[in-house]
């Protein structure tokens, strides 16, 4: 059985509306991947509710694959935890050879903004994701980190995986470039707002090619925050 997946990124605080699962529902699901509880923008927020209200829309669901973030208190029935089911068996592994597939065989579901109504799914075949990574490579000099010219280098796009960025960032590891994932909100705690840390990690030479959404640089601009001034950034960095 060929699959391909979607992500749920849009029912995270601030996205969730109950007219956000019927897109979901036409892709007739058969696993669901969730957490109970996440941590935004430095508060911890219960879940649980939304991922069972979410599997009552699901009427397709084979399996449910729960997280356990330590964020709930509610012990959701579950048909395995995530830890488990990324646990390596080398029994089943033995022998794995990948399938050969055509190139508009669907990898994967993204969806619109939403700003014109309700978000609209888009399927992508596995043949666009090599061309994606192409693009990457024409358009932002991305190149293997293993190489003497490019050796080391490190590429980051702060995106959530809701936005097609992410997976374009993914793709980068086709190229053979070392991604820079940056866990949590490039603003900090919303009480106490600082873009000092998630700027340190863009302008540092841990990340050589950084970018961002217009949203991301529209909060820049309004805050006064000037990549210049971060104190971790170097001239061969700062791309």
């Amino acid at each position: 059985m060929h699959k391909y997946w979607s992500d749920l990124e849009r029912l995270r605080p601030g996205h969730g509306r109950p007219s956000d699962h019927r897109p979901l529902q036409a892709n007739r699901p058969k696993v669901l991947i969730a957490a109970d509880g996440v941590l935004y923008p430095g508060r911890r927020v219960d879940r649980a509710k939304v991922v069972e209200t979410l599997r009552a829309a699901l009427p397709n669901l084979s399996a449910f694959i729960l997280h356990r973030s330590g964020f709930s208190d509610v012990d959701m029935p579950r048909d395995a935890e995530l830890r488990e089911a990324m646990t390596a068996n080398s029994e089943t592994g033995e022998g794995f050879e990948p399938e050969w597939l055509d190139f508009d065989q669907p990898l994967w579901i993204v969806y619109t903004s939403g700003t014109t109504g309700m978000p609209k799914p888009i399927v992508h075949g596995h043949g666009s994701v090599p061309l994606t990574a192409t693009a990457g490579r024409l358009n932002m000099d991305l190149a293997p980190s293993y190489e003497p010219n490019s050796f080391g280098g490190r590429y980051h796009w702060y995106s959530t995986c809701g936005w097609i960025m992410w997976n374009a960032q993914v793709s980068g590891l086709l190229c053979g470039s070392m991604i820079c994932l940056y866990d949590g909100s490039p603003s900090g705690p919303k009480d106490e707002p600082d873009f000092g840390t998630s700027m340190e990690f863009r302008c540092s030479p841990r990340s050589d090619l950084s970018w961002g959404g217009r949203g991301f640089l529209r909060r820049l601009r309004k805050k006064r925050v000037s990549t210049l001034e971060s104190k971790a950034i170097s001239p061969p960095s700062a791309r």
